[in-house]
């Protein structure tokens, strides 16, 4: 890392910095087209990305449950084989519920 900055031409890169940070107050500007130049220049990913966070802040990923989210879609959105399908996971569920003393988890995660 310390190699790339100290060979690239740091005027520059702080120009190209500033102009991202600039298009994201204004929403002037191609974001995507000035941090591509940014890059060419050698400007880190992260110097691209905190010249916008300036702007907008750091994102920060919350996590959330979800429960029943399909329930009422599959209730009132399916013919009457759905329906039984429905109803058959349903009652394998409580099943499950019984025998282990909790329901059934599945955990859906997207990185990135």
């Amino acid at each position: 890392m310390s190699e790339i900055k100290s060979t690239r031409y740091t005027q520059k890169v702080n120009q190209v910095l500033d102009e991202i940070t600039e298009a994201a107050k204004t929403g002037k500007g191609n974001l995507l087209e000035i941090a591509v130049r940014a890059a060419e220049l050698r400007a880190t990913v992260g110097e691209i990305s905190y010249a916008i966070e300036k702007v907008s802040g750091r994102h920060v990923a919350n996590d959330s449950i979800v429960r029943g989210a399909y329930s009422k879609e599959s209730m009132e959105n399916t013919n009457d084989q759905g329906m039984r399908e429905y109803t058959n996971s349903l009652e394998i569920v409580k099943e499950f519920g019984k025998k282990e003393g909790r329901n059934p988890r599945i955990l859906v995660a997207k990185m990135g």
